[in-house]
């Protein structure tokens, strides 16, 4: 992988996505792609670049 940063588009990012979405959502929140998926860890991939998520402990969500 080069070192410039990709598109929503070049990760996978499509319009029906977006329409499932409400404008606090996409305001609120960075969209990224999962790129692995640990024990106790995801790696997210997004236009800033990667970032390791812990799940949170009520689940279901990473923080």
């Amino acid at each position: 992988m080069s070192g410039q940063p990709l598109t929503l588009s070049q990760l996978g990012w499509r319009p029906y996505f977006q329409q499932q979405l409400t404008l606090g959502d996409l305001t609120d929140s960075q969209i990224g792609r999962v790129i692995e998926q640990h024990r106790s860890s995801v790696i997210v991939l997004s236009e800033k670049g990667q970032v390791s998520l812990m799940p949170s402990s009520g689940g279901g969500c990473c923080k």
